[in-house]
């Protein structure tokens, strides 16, 4: 059987820019790559995170914020522990309602895209 090919949607238009200082022009992760990961700060226990530019937007902060709802909620709460496992057996309708909700986040015209 094939491997599915992904979908490109809105959250890769190439004419999408993000209020993220510094975001529009780096060469690895600009708002058209949202890669998640994992990461630890100082020490503490590691945690799921989207890179943006230079930054990483901390996934168990954001399901904590009250920006989030629905899928995308679901899908950020199980991405902010030590590993993407939670988050990956959710399966692809809660990844993608994240991705889009973080688009909308971090994008500097406001899509209504939080669930």
């Amino acid at each position: 059987m094939p491997t599915p090919i992904a979908t490109i949607d809105e959250t890769h238009a190439p004419d999408l820019g993000s209020w993220v200082e510094g975001a529009d022009t780096h060469p690895d992760f600009p708002i058209q790559n949202l890669p998640l990961g994992v990461f630890s700060v100082d020490g503490q226990v590691p945690r799921g995170g989207i890179a943006i530019g230079a930054m990483i937007l901390d996934l168990a902060a954001l399901a904590h914020s009250g920006l989030l709802e629905g899928e995308a909620l679901a899908a950020a709460k199980a991405a902010s522990g030590p590993t993407l496992n939670p988050l990956l057996a959710l399966g692809t309708g809660p990844r993608r309602a994240l991705r889009r909700a973080v688009s909308a986040l971090l994008a500097k015209a406001p899509r209504n895209s939080l669930t």
